[in-house]
């Protein structure tokens, strides 16, 4: 949990439900986490990536200019002035089912999207001139599956990197979560 209160990487997290659990990230303590602001997407909602896009934007309550592409969802993630807190955490649901219908470059994108915004965050920025983005803050992302499908959504990860980054890069970018 220490890893979701921090500014440091990984910002990508997967917690995997065991079998017969009924113990979701939803249902679990996070007491540490009572600062930041937690968002809750349902991967089952975002199986394209106009759908992903439309999701997160209203979950995080996006400002009606933001864009239903890539950059300026990026740009509303690394912004989130109408949403001052102590950090933000993203849990994505279901997650297996995430950019599904896509090609796996488009979750190459997302998870490097999520990766350089968590990033982002955790650099103090002063040049904003913003008293809530002044300081660094943790921003995480969770990706939620069912322990039988941890090695499909390894799979998805490892193909949507495929001719990026190697094995090992990949491995530190999702930092798996064990309760």
């Amino acid at each position: 949990m220490k890893s979701l209160v921090g500014t440091n990487a990984p910002f990508l997290h997967l917690y995997t439900l065991k079998e017969n659990s009924k113990k979701s990230i939803v249902t679990i303590e996070l007491s540490a986490l009572q600062k930041a602001e937690r968002f809750f997407i349902d991967g089952n909602k975002c199986k394209s990536r106009n759908k992903l896009w439309k999701e997160i934007s209203k979950t995080m309550s996006f400002p009606s200019y933001c864009g239903q592409n890539w950059d300026a969802i990026e740009e509303c993630l690394t912004d989130l002035e109408w949403l001052p807190c102590e950090g933000w955490i993203l849990v994505f649901t279901n997650a297996i089912n995430i950019l599904i219908k896509e090609k796996p470059t488009e979750l190459n994108i997302l998870l490097d999207m999520l990766n350089d915004v968590g990033n982002e965050w955790s650099q103090p920025r002063p040049e904003i001139g913003l008293p809530h983005a002044s300081s660094a803050k943790p921003f995480h992302v969770i990706f939620e599956i069912p322990l039988k499908d941890k090695h499909e959504f390894t799979k998805r990860i490892e193909e949507a990197y495929l001719g990026h980054r190697v094995n090992r890069e990949i491995e530190n970018i999702i930092n798996e979560l064990v309760y």
